[in-house]
């Protein structure tokens, strides 16, 4: 089955950061992407951007934390394209603050969103997926391996996230469904430099710091970069990766120390 054929589903698939660049790498190789997302003027500005680019993405607005929400966005999706071929569990929140400082609300989010909605989502969408032979991409972080303080909460829900990838693996393989998740590391675009503005009063300078210091790679990652490692992944060329987690973080990792 070619790519314009198969259909996925990828939450918060319009937001400024991963989430663009999953979908329109998918859109553009011919994929039928249902976006889920709860950010309209994100979603505007993607609708927009795909006009101009000559590419597409259905929309479906939902909070994904909500009960009843992955029976209706699987639902939707095969109404739409009559079976699904993979999931993209993109959608996540962020917290930067001290663990003693944490509130239980701000845990709760945390994990409801971003460990809680892919697990349902994911289990919502086995049946179809089993049916198709399909894959499912997990979103995690480099923050699952070495964090920074004040990240304590989120490091915490993407160490999840990778548990919860090499679990599923294991359980879906038996019926040909892979499960594979992305590390990344700090990716360029309109949401990480949105972060840094409160950070700095040098976006660039901070990052040129960054890319000298923190990566073995002389380049910021982009969205898109995150966005082909996905694409590969639900691909027939991955058929035989499942349970894995995939860093791309320009080398950060791969340090001791800053360079």
């Amino acid at each position: 089955m070619s790519s314009n054929e198969r259909g996925v589903i990828v939450t918060g698939g319009a937001g400024g950061g991963i989430g663009i660049g999953a979908t329109r790498v998918l859109a553009q190789a011919g994929w039928r992407v249902l976006v889920v997302e709860i950010n309209r003027p994100a979603v505007t500005a993607m609708q927009a951007e795909a006009a101009a680019d000559g590419w597409h993405a259905d929309v479906l607005f939902a909070d994904i934390t909500e009960p009843d929400a992955p029976a209706r966005i699987v639902d939707h999706a095969l109404e739409l394209y009559g079976g699904l071929d993979g999931c993209v569990n993109n959608a996540g929140v962020g917290l930067v603050k001290g663990s003693t400082e944490v509130t239980d609300a701000q845990f709760d989010t945390l994990m409801a969103v971003n460990i809680r909605a892919m697990f349902r989502l994911s289990r919502a969408a086995y049946s179809a997926l089993e049916a198709s032979q399909g894959a499912i991409v997990n979103i995690g972080s480099i923050n699952s391996r070495a964090t920074l303080p004040k990240y304590a909460v989120y490091a915490a829900s993407k160490g999840a996230v990778e548990s919860l990838t090499r679990g599923m693996a294991l359980d879906y393989g038996p019926q040909g469904v892979r499960v594979n998740c992305v590390l990344p590391g700090l990716v360029d675009g309109p949401q990480t430099r949105e972060v840094l503005s409160h950070l700095t009063d040098d976006v660039e300078g901070y990052l040129e710091s960054w890319i000298k210091s923190k990566q073995a790679l002389p380049y910021l990652t982009g969205r898109d970069d995150v966005g082909r490692v996905i694409a590969f992944l639900l691909s027939d060329d991955a058929r035989a990766i499942t349970g894995q987690s995939i860093v791309v973080d320009g080398g950060t990792l791969a340090q001791v120390s800053d360079r």
